[in-house]
């Protein structure tokens, strides 16, 4: 048997079968991204050529080494993880809005869905909380239900919605529900996924694009 078509060269991720088993094979950087945990016995090999290139075949090659792997959370390549490609974050219906729970640099808060809002904005007694230098803070205009105003832009060293966890993250403050505790959830975190919402379920689907 020779070497399949794609055991060299640069690589798509694409479906294939090996041994009767439908596996879905990724490479980055010399990981391989194995969705189905039969796939070591379907026996997998990696070598390096002359060139340096990085091939992964079915078939033994001089000098291959059979190659050992996990589930989806556990490979070597820590940049991507496919259990974290797709989020489901629960949300609340209010006045025709989205609710969803989350954290700003450790501080719970409810934040609206705002595909309108540019950027995420949390309330002052929220960045109070956090420790954010808000007095000292660049300011940006805002249209507000009662015109504009120049808001202190910080930034979030960690946003949490749901379990999704984005990481340094400009947030405007500025009161949004009156209550001190609801922030806007804006386009700078939205804008990184492909979003759908299941009203059935009441939940908000995030995929990174």
């Amino acid at each position: 048997m020779s070497a399949p078509s794609w055991a060299s060269g640069a690589l798509p991720e694409y479906p294939l079968q090996i041994a009767g088993l439908a596996l879905a094979l990724a490479l980055a950087g010399g990981a391989m991204l194995a969705t189905s945990a039969g796939m070591a016995a379907a026996g997998v090999y990696r070598w390096t050529d002359a060139a340096g290139r990085v091939h992964f075949s079915d078939v033994p090659a001089p000098g291959a080494r059979r190659q050992r792997l996990g589930a989806a959370s556990a490979i070597a390549n820590p940049d991507y993880n496919l259990e974290r490609s797709m989020r489901r974050i629960p949300f609340e219906e209010a006045g025709g809005g989205m609710l969803v729970a989350g954290e700003a640099d450790g501080v719970r808060l409810r934040f609206i869905v705002d595909t309108g809002a540019s950027i995420v904005v949390i309330p002052p007694a929220v960045a109070r909380q956090a420790g954010l230098d808000v007095l000292h803070a660049p300011r940006i205009r805002m249209q507000t239900a009662n015109g504009e105003v120049r808001a202190p832009l910080v930034r979030l060293a960690r946003l949490r919605v749901g379990d999704l966890v984005v990481r340094d993250v400009r947030a405007a403050v500025q009161d949004v529900g009156g209550d001190g505790r609801t922030g806007l959830l804006g386009m700078n975190v939205l804008g990184r996924f492909v979003m759908k919402v299941d009203r059935e379920h009441r939940v908000l689907l995030l995929e990174e694009k």
